[in-house]
This record gives C-alpha cells, structure tokens and sequence, in this order.
C-alpha cells in the first residue's frame, strides 16, 4: 500500500508541477458516548452498558493537477469507557484514491486499510461511504466472545477506455485480504479474496450508459475449503446532472466449492441492484439496495442483501439534521455446514448545529438489532447517544454539507 501511494505521488511531479494545488483538511472530533448493550449478541459482552469518550482524529490531504488526482485520509478513532476497560480500543485507518486522467480514458486506484477491534466497531452503520452500486469493503457481520483484532486491506484498481464516443471499455479488479489476531471456529478466520470484472458500455442517451459485465471471483480462506464463482451481470445507470444519479442492475453467478464444507459442488444465485442518489436545494436522498455474493468473515461464500438509506435536510447553514437506515441479511450460499445465517439492522437520527466556521455540535441516537439463525434465539437490541464537538479548521464558511454519522 504504502508502495503504491508513493508511485502515484511520483506521478504529479512529472510534466505539470506548477499547475498542482494541495490542500490539507485535518478534523479532530471529541465525543460521548453511551450504549445500554454494547455486545449485542456478542456472549459474555451482551446486556453490559458501557458510557465513555471517543476521539476521533483525521488528516485529508489531497494533491491536484489538471490530469490527475490524489488524496488520502489517516485516522485514528480511540475509545475509553472507565471501569469496562476491556472494551477500549485504539483503532487506525487509511484510505486512499489516486486518478490518472486521458484524452480517451482514466485509471482509478482506491486502497483502504485498517487495523481495528473486533466487537462493535467493525459494524456497518447508516454513513454512506461508497457509491451507488458498490459494497462497503471489509463490512461485515461476526458474534464473537472476546476481543478480537482485525486487519484488512483492500486494493480495488479501475480503468475506462472510450473505444468510440458511445463504447466504452471497463476493467475492474479487487484484492481483499483479512487477518485476525486470532481464529474462532465458525465465526472468523484469515482469508483472501480476489475479483474481477470486463465491461462493454454502450452510451444509449447522452444521460445514460448500459453496460454489459463478464465478473469473476477466487476466495481462499487459510483453512476449509476454497470457492471460485464466475458469472454476467447487466447494468443501467443514469446521470441526469451531476446532482441526480440512479442504476439498476441484475446478474448471474455460478459458483463451485468443495463439497466436503458445502454439502454440494456448486450453486448458482442471482445478484443485483437498485438505487438513487438525488440532492435537492436542501435535502440529500441516498437509497441502494444491492445483493451479492461475497465472503464473510469466516471465509464463506453468503448471499448477501444490503440496504442503505439516508435523507439529510440543511435548515441554514449553521443547521443540519439525517435519518438513516441500514439493513443487512446474510444467508448461506449452498448447503453449508458451519455457517450461520445472520440478520443487522440500525437506524440513527442526528442533528449538527455549527457554533463557528469551525466548530460543530453533534448530537446522535442509533437503534441497532442483530440476530443469529439459531435455535430460534430474539434479536438483541441496543440504544447508543453520541454528543460530539467536532473542530474543522479549514472547514468553509459557505458550506452546507452533514458531518456525522461517521465516527460513531
């Protein structure tokens, strides 16, 4: 990682130095927090409240030129709960795009990293952190009784080529890699995983593209069996303007396994998706939904289906507020053996009331439930408060934009 952020910075010093801009954008956020079942399904850690602060601390810098572009956000997110000092954590985290522009193309390459505890903080949450049509990586579902340290890595490169000015050629790849500190039977364990995607976009309206996808995917957990799965997908997105976006998209995939896990050697599933992306003068609509196929934490190829949702209304401009929704089901691809179905959903209200240009109030509430498909067991449930100060230095005067939702 740390290899090719410095290639790509090699790159802005070639040819065009003096139109290049920076900027640096670092944010600090200082925050309370209380959850009354910080485990939630999690054996000994369920029905223990826990109240406590979080600091939250990130540097965004980013370097432009009029053909290429890269930025990158460390960040550093502590938790400390006095008296439940089991839970606290001191997780980091990197993230990272660089693009090289053409006069017939670009190539995109996005890399993330962390290194975080294993109990809560792992857990998706309503905050929108990637595009339509995309899967958060590394966000993922696991119940496990003690703590627990996670790494993970992901390499996603992208190119687009125009082949014509209504053909377009699409190459896709991913590299995921997960480490834990320590296995757990059924529930984690070190794995790879690789993908890959070939595209033909055909430009049908100046607003709208379809394009046609050959994807294919190669798990490998360090022990247990491995899962190759190769199949199409068809995809139509839209870009009215550049506030209004939508797609919908369906796929096929094939997948072959060992029998000796999965009870079977192979199994077909259907994948898709469907969503929005709407700004109006003072609301933002996000909502996806999306199905796919992908391993879990225990090196398992689910089904998995994803709901994202949030609208976030700007009363002024010292003044926001969001309401978001995030629903996950996973279930087991085939007939596997030790897997276990599992069921997460949260929902989250918040409000930011911007004292200064740099200062900013937040208050949040989220109601999170997770369950697993076992024995008929009721979903647990917990109730968090978050109230933050959050200190943007750089932060315009102008700007509109919410800032939570993120650093819970």
């Amino acid at each position: 990682m740390i290899v090719s952020n410095l290639v790509a910075l090699a790159g802005f010093g070639i040819g065009c130095a003096d139109a290049t801009d920076y900027h640096w954008d670092p944010a600090v956020t200082l925050a309370g927090n209380y959850n009354d079942n910080y485990g939630l399904d999690s054996g000994n850690a369920q029905n223990i409240s826990v109240a406590g602060g979080i600091l939250d601390a990130s540097l965004h810098a980013s370097i432009i030129n009029p053909d290429a572009h890269f930025e990158i956000t460390p960040r550093v997110h502590s938790v400390y709960y006095p008296g439940e000092s089991q839970y606290d954590a001191n997780n980091v985290y990197v993230d990272s795009q660089f693009e090289q522009l053409w006069p017939r193309g670009n190539f995109n390459l996005n890399q993330l990293f962390w290194s975080q505890d294993v109990l809560t903080s792992y857990l998706p949450t309503t905050a929108i952190g990637v595009p339509l049509g995309q899967n958060n990586p590394g966000a993922d579902l696991a119940s496990v009784t003690e703590r627990v340290r996670q790494n993970l890595l992901v390499l996603a490169p992208v190119a687009n080529f125009d082949l014509s000015p209504r053909q377009h050629l699409e190459v896709r790849a991913q590299f995921l890699g997960v480490d834990y500190s320590q296995a757990i039977q059924g529930k984690i364990q070190n794995f790879k995983n690789y993908n890959g995607s070939l595209g033909l976009g055909f430009d049908v309206t100046p607003q709208s593209t379809l394009t046609v996808r050959g994807i294919t995917s190669d798990l490998r957990p360090v022990t247990g069996s491995g899962a190759n799965t190769y199949g199409g997908e068809g995809e139509w997105r839209t870009h009215l303007s550049e506030v209004v976006q939508s797609y919908a998209k369906l796929g096929v995939e094939h997948t072959s396994f060992n029998e000796a896990q999965y009870g079977q050697s192979s199994a077909t599933s259907v994948s898709g998706g469907i969503g929005i992306s709407r700004k109006f003068v003072g609301y933002d609509l996000f909502v996806d939904f999306g199905r796919s196929v992908s391993p879990d934490s225990a090196g398992t190829v689910i089904i998995r289906n994803d709901l994202r949702a949030r609208l976030e209304h700007k009363f002024s401009g010292r003044t926001s507020a969001y309401v978001g929704l995030r629903g996950i089901n996973q279930v087991a691809l085939g007939n596997v053996t030790n897997f276990t179905g599992q069921r997460y959903g949260q929902a989250a209200v918040g409000v930011e009331w911007r004292i200064y240009r740099q200062f900013s109030i937040i208050s949040e509430y989220a109601y999170t439930t997770y369950k697993q498909y076992t024995g008929g067991a009721q979903a647990a449930g917990s109730n968090a408060v978050t109230i933050s100060l959050r200190y943007e230095p750089h932060r315009p005067a102008e700007e509109l934009g919410v800032h939570f939702g993120q650093y819970q």
